[in-house]
């Protein structure tokens, strides 16, 4: 998403974001790989991102303190998509709802399907977390993800495809458990 946001800003204006850091949050409700933590970093540095990083084991506390350390925040940028749990009936642009903090949700990869996305990461050359090149294809906490079973490499007991090899599309979320 934030490389679809740079893309659009440079579009637009034909200049890279006058800031030093970009301001991002990475609420984390759940206990992640180690890989994850090395994107994160990865993208803080590729990116120029002044992330905060909140361990909070629910997203709408987090946006709460979120916006309450940044209350000038009136939209952020949101990576969920149809596919994912609670996106029924979200739009592209959206006010949140009346028990959520107060934010215009921007999503914009809601209508993406998983192979536009991989499309898009590899045509760019962009850069994604290592887990996905281990075969799982929807990444949630430790506890709750496996590889997906269906990019099990034949033959093998522990070799998958990376994520971007798998066939059907309504089975990204076999990662999740």
């Amino acid at each position: 998403m934030l490389v679809i946001f740079l893309a659009a800003i440079y579009e637009k204006f034909g200049q890279d974001i006058p800031v030093d850091r970009l301001d991002s949050v990475f609420i984390n409700t759940e206990e992640y790989f180690p890989e994850i933590s090395d994107f994160l970093q990865l993208s803080i540095e590729e990116y120029k991102l002044a992330l905060v990083n909140l361990q909070i084991h629910d997203l709408k506390q987090g946006f709460t303190k979120y916006l309450n350390m940044k209350p000038k925040v009136k939209a952020i940028i949101v990576g969920i998509r149809k596919i994912d749990p609670y996106a029924k009936g979200l739009q592209s642009f959206q006010i949140t709802d009346n028990n959520w903090p107060r934010f215009i949700r921007v999503n914009p990869i809601l209508n993406w399907e998983y192979d536009e996305i991989w499309f898009f990461l590899r045509k760019n050359k962009i850069k994604y977390c290592k887990l996905y090149d281990l075969g799982y294809t929807s990444i949630g906490g430790i506890h709750n993800t496996i590889k997906n079973p269906l990019l099990l490499k034949d033959g093998t007991e522990d070799e998958y495809f990376p994520a971007y090899c798998l066939e059907d599309k309504s089975k990204e979320r076999l990662s999740r458990i």
